[in-house]
């Protein structure tokens, strides 16, 4: 960086006010009279005009130069806007590594589709592309992969990164998503069709699952400053900052980073019942992405069991773990529901996550019961590929999910990423869902209220909130005057906490989902999870610790460091008040 501090940070004399010329000119004389006792150096004098005075309005105009090279060194100052040498900062900020250039990558997820369930790997070589020019490449944890691993249907993960699972998404097709990333220059939306440089015969599909994040800064300086002191906060390894700081890096649109380590109150990885320190240091990292929510519907296979009552039973093998599922409705030509009722079970992959602490992470297997409104109102087909005859019928499944959670997970939960000894599980936070949040108002006279934008706003709030900045009431309060009204009288709400998709868990662990068989007693042997219930406004941010009071404990934490909020637009409604 060759640049002139004179050129950059030196004013112009005529910029400097008289009080400032006065003030260093008695400087000036303070330091040269001492050494010339016998030489006056007052104004109007021959020394005093040509000398002292001309040395003053230097020293101000230093003074002035250095104050603006501090203020730039001070990224605090640089992050609220306050800048003087662009270049200069420009070029400070590349020893933090905050380049925008290595900022514009762009990240999302691919759908790839396959004729067939079967495992299988994707190469780090493959391309896909938009209708555009940008060209895609595989996201990887580690950068010298030669592949991704995908797990056929049905099969657990196994913790490995770069490793995702294939989930049946009709009779004949199976899909899974896989994160990429590129330098955009034209944006993709969900549901764009895409093309891949490598395409194998099972290949049937490819799509954009989600809104891709650009990644492009403002092109402003005061993000890369913030990006820099992000950074330089975190350079001691396995901080609560450098987990924070490594997701903001590939996800700068994250809405949620909140590392528990061991010794917080919500860190419940210890043995049940047990004082005992930790023996390996643990951080759970609940995170939240911009995606949040994403409603996905997805169709999967139940086989009938006429020795539970009559019941469709099986695993839900869907892309993404669900935050909450909408409805579960047979594939078939209808007019009205065939389903009675469903019941979702949870169960755990991992026996190391007992409770409930396996819920909303990738180790998190769940299970469907459906019991239709009358059995003969749901056609079944036959199967014959296991040796016998068994029949089963296709269900879709609607549901809300994070679908970069798995992604953050691959990437957190690698071992290069991860700090020596320490056990790291990535996992979206239990869910705060409001089925009504009322809002009582005065209305200014002569005034137009915007409610529609207001319930918007209040819509988008929820679904954005998440630690460090929690539910704030009176956010609401500046939505509401802000589209018009006078005051906020009131806020009422009711709801739940919910730290599963799930309404029952598996009292037993089951490392292998296939163990469970569909004619098992699911309901002897699972237990209901609880739903902390949501009756006051103060309860939206809760400080609740579940263990349970006899075995097995759930053991789950729902507080301002763990939760997400959500309420759908039409539950969120306005009562004007004179």
């Amino acid at each position: 960086m060759n640049l002139s501090f004179t050129d950059e940070y030196f004013p112009d004399i005529e910029a400097l006010t008289a009080p400032t010329m006065a003030t260093s000119r008695d400087a000036v004389v303070r330091t040269l009279q001492p050494a010339m006792p016998d030489i006056d150096l007052a104004p109007g004098t021959p020394t005093g005009d040509l000398v002292v005075s001309v040395l003053g309005a230097y020293r101000a105009a230093a003074e002035e130069a250095n104050s603006r090279l501090m203020s730039d060194l001070n990224l605090e100052n640089v992050a609220n806007g306050i800048i003087y040498s662009c270049a200069f900062v420009r070029g400070y900020l590349g020893n933090y590594a905050a380049h925008d250039v290595e900022n514009l990558r762009a990240t999302g997820l691919v759908r790839l589709t396959y004729s067939s369930p079967s495992a299988r790997t994707i190469p780090f070589a493959i391309r896909f592309r938009f209708g555009n020019t940008d060209d895609y490449s595989l996201a990887v944890s580690d950068s010298e992969s030669e592949s991704i691993r995908v797990l056929a249907a049905g099969v657990p993960h196994d913790g490995r990164p770069d490793t995702y699972q294939l989930a049946q998404t009709s009779s004949t097709t199976w899909a899974v998503d896989v994160p990429v990333t590129s330098n955009m220059t034209s944006p993709v939306a969900r549901g764009s069709a895409g093309s891949a440089t490598i395409v194998p015969a099972e290949l049937v599909g490819i799509v954009a699952s989600v809104d891709f994040q650009s990644g492009v800064p403002t092109a402003s300086l005061m993000d890369l400053a913030r990006m820099a002191r992000r950074t330089a906060y975190s350079l001691t390894s396995g901080s609560r900052a450098s987990t924070a700081a490594l997701i903001l890096r590939h996800w700068p649109e994250t809405a949620m980073v909140s590392p528990v380590v061991t010794g917080d109150p919500e860190m419940l990885r210890a043995p049940v019942n047990s004082a005992m320190v930790m023996q390996r240091p643990a951080v759970d990292v609940y995170v939240r992405s911009a995606r949040d929510m994403q409603r996905e519907s997805q169709v999967v296979r139940l086989e009938w069991v006429p020795s539970r009552g009559g019941v469709f039973r099986g695993p839900l093998n869907l892309i993404h773990n669900p935050s909450r599922i909408i409805s579960i409705e047979w594939s078939g030509a209808t007019s009205v529901s065939a389903v009675g009722e469903f019941t979702v079970f949870t169960n755990t992959v991992r026996r190391d996550l007992y409770g409930n602490q396996h819920c909303g992470t990738r180790y998190e297997a769940l299970f469907a019961e459906v019991v239709p409104k009358i059995p003969d109102t749901i056609s079944r087909s036959n199967d014959m590929s296991g040796g016998g005859l068994s029949q089963y019928a296709m269900f879709t499944v609607v549901y809300d999910a994070d679908p970069l959670v798995s992604t953050m997970a691959s990437t957190l939960e690698a071992p290069d990423n991860v700090p020596p000894g320490v056990s790291v599980l990535v996992k979206s936070g239990p869910l705060v869902l409001l089925s009504n949040l009322n809002i009582s108002y005065t209305k200014k006279q002569g005034v137009r209220t915007t409610l529609s934008v207001a319930r918007k706003q209040i819509y988008d709030y929820l679904r954005a909130a998440g630690y460090p900045d929690v539910f704030r009431q009176t956010a609401l309060h500046d939505i509401m005057v802000d589209s018009g009204v006078e005051r906020v009288t009131a806020v009422t709400c009711a709801g739940g906490i919910h730290v599963s998709a799930a309404s029952r868990r598996m009292v037993d662990v089951f490392t292998d989902a296939s163990a469970m068989a569909v004619t098992a007693d699911w309901h002897g042997q699972s237990v209901a999870v609880s739903v902390p219930s949501i009756t006051d406004v103060a309860d939206i941010v809760p400080h609740l610790f579940l263990e349970g009071e006899d075995d097995p404990v759930e053991q789950w934490a729902a507080t301002g460091r763990t939760v997400r909020y959500h309420a759908d637009a039409d539950s969120i409604t306005f009562t004007e008040v004179q």
